[in-house]
């Protein structure tokens, strides 16, 4: 019948967009020391079906961080930046959680990378949001270079017009009293 075979067409094209969608992942993981070139484009070309395996790939890597189990792969790292570059909302709060895992676990997904993309990221995620900025700032749980980048992300916002000079000094002198009575 014609109902059946359209569910086992649909079926079977869910199976290959699915494998399709991994091997773009598994090509982006593989990009240790060469950049994957043709898996990001490939992203890029198939944003919406992206994303969401994207934002998949960063919880995975989080809770393997969590468990003791860093990933040696680079999916993490390039969802990242992908994610940002196509500006998918959705996918911050899984960033900012793969960011605030606590201590140096951050630093070992990201390894140097992680000062020179952290900044740049929450300045594009955060919006209107200063609160997360502030609460990044002050968690004495967080990687001392997570906190730098949160508060390098104020000369961002400025730079960008997002922010005045003004209040951005009046947070940040917020931050450095803070410090000091600490």
């Amino acid at each position: 019948d014609l109902d059946r075979a359209l569910e086992i067409i649909k079926a079977a094209a869910s199976y290959v967009i699915a494998a399709e969608l991994d091997r773009i992942v598994a090509e982006l993981d593989a990009g240790i020391g060469r950049l994957p070139v043709k898996a990001i484009r490939e992203v890029r070309e198939h944003r919406d079906l992206m994303a969401p395996k994207l934002i998949q790939v960063i919880k995975d890597a989080t809770s393997a961080a969590q468990a003791g189990n860093v990933p040696r792969g680079n999916a993490h790292f390039f969802a990242v930046f992908l994610l940002t570059e196509l500006q998918v909302t959705e996918g911050f709060p899984a960033i900012l959680e793969m960011f605030t895992l606590p201590g140096e676990l951050p630093f070992e997904l990201f390894g140097e990378g992680l000062t020179e993309v952290l900044n740049r990221v929450l300045s594009f995620f955060v919006g209107d949001q200063l609160d997360v900025l502030d609460r990044l700032i002050t968690d004495r749980t967080l990687s001392r270079f997570v906190r730098w980048e949160a508060i390098k992300t104020y000369f961002l916002l400025v730079r960008d017009g997002r922010l005045t000079r003004e209040a951005a000094l009046s947070r940040l002198q917020s931050h450095l009293q803070w410090a000091i009575n600490e």
